[in-house]
């Protein structure tokens, strides 16, 4: 499949989420202040790459769709949950080129908004599950699936924001990664599969397909946290290295530069203030050493390895989707 042929196939989906997202903001819900932070990003737009991957392993096995639809809501809200109160944390002022909830309401109010879509997300799967036919035993393992998904994301998060305690080595930044960024895309693919009767074992495979297809997709978040266009990213570049993020690209660069280079390198991590031109001369470095580079290899082989799963489980359309998803994940045109 090519890149125009899913870029259709992910409109699709997106404008089913999107429907229906607009639908939950326009439920007249008080306070209007809190509602309106809660869905402050889920209407700025987003790929809606997790609800698109658990409707696509939904219908590898079954026309299911209808009763895959309120988990692939829940998932995009558990998502955003995450995103307002990263930013607050990172302290980022823009997300998807619009200003970030918390710069927006307030921190109080941003705080608030991400605990009540996180609250919101648990009622919303179970009533419409309800409503559509799911068995109970499997509405329950959906709610502690996404339950025990949300806590892996928060243990993630800790370790990226604490990267100079927790994030020392790769192997860190892998299970870093795997908590932080993974676990939502293992639980989309896994709860498909489980929606559209899937056996244990094609389970256990579409959750391998969704775990290294996180890994691929957080070394692409790397490179483009890097050198992505702005316009595109919704990020300055460089804001991975104002931060202080431990990612693959500094962790290479940090083992394999000079003295001289890894003192340039260290002295704009972390560093809020670092000028635009350190910033460019710390790229410079990164690229000439070949750490992004090695990201980039990084991110292929990842993606291989979720193709390799993906391959186990039954050949129709819908793999065949997944399969030009992991594909094309790390170059990120979508």
């Amino acid at each position: 499949m090519n890149l125009s042929s899913l870029h259709e196939k992910l409109s699709k989906i997106k404008k089913l989420i999107d429907n229906e997202i607009l639908r939950l903001k326009n439920l007249n819900m008080f306070p209007e202040e809190l509602y309106n932070a809660a869905f402050h990003l889920l209407i700025s737009g987003g790929k809606r790459l997790r609800p698109f991957m658990l409707l696509e392993s939904t219908q590898i096995f079954s026309n299911e769709i209808n009763k895959a639809f309120p988990t692939a809501i829940a998932i995009e809200l558990l998502h955003n949950f995450t995103l307002i109160h990263d930013d607050i944390m990172d302290k980022d002022e823009m997300r998807r080129g619009v200003r970030t909830t918390h710069v927006v309401w307030g921190v109080p109010i941003a705080i608030t908004a991400g605990d009540v879509v996180f609250s919101f997300l648990f009622k919303y799967v179970v009533d419409e599950s309800l409503k559509r036919g799911v068995e109970m035993s499997k509405i329950l393992h959906i709610v502690r699936t996404l339950a025990d998904g949300a806590v892996k994301v928060c243990e993630g998060q800790i370790m990226d924001l604490l990267a100079q305690k927790y994030v020392d080595s790769e192997e860190k930044y892998f299970e870093m990664v795997l908590k932080k960024t993974s676990t939502l895309f293992k639980i989309s693919a896994s709860l498909g599969g489980l929606i559209g009767g899937a056996s244990e074992d094609q389970i256990r495979f579409l959750e391998k397909y969704g775990e290294n297809f996180g890994i691929s997709f957080q070394i692409t978040d790397d490179i483009l946290g890097l050198i992505g266009d702005p316009a595109i990213t919704g990020k300055p570049v460089g804001s991975d290295l104002r931060e202080g993020k431990k990612t693959i690209i500094i962790l290479h660069g940090l083992r394999n530069s000079s003295e001289v280079q890894r003192s340039k390198i260290l002295s704009c991590l972390g560093v809020r203030t670092s000028s635009e031109k350190k910033l460019k001369e710390v790229i410079e470095i990164l690229k000439d050493i070949g750490s992004i580079d090695y990201a980039r290899k990084k991110a292929i082989k990842y993606s291989k390895i979720a193709i390799g799963y993906l391959r186990r489980l039954p050949k129709n359309e819908h793999r065949e989707i997944l399969e030009s998803l992991a594909k094309f994940t790390y170059s990120r045109e979508l």
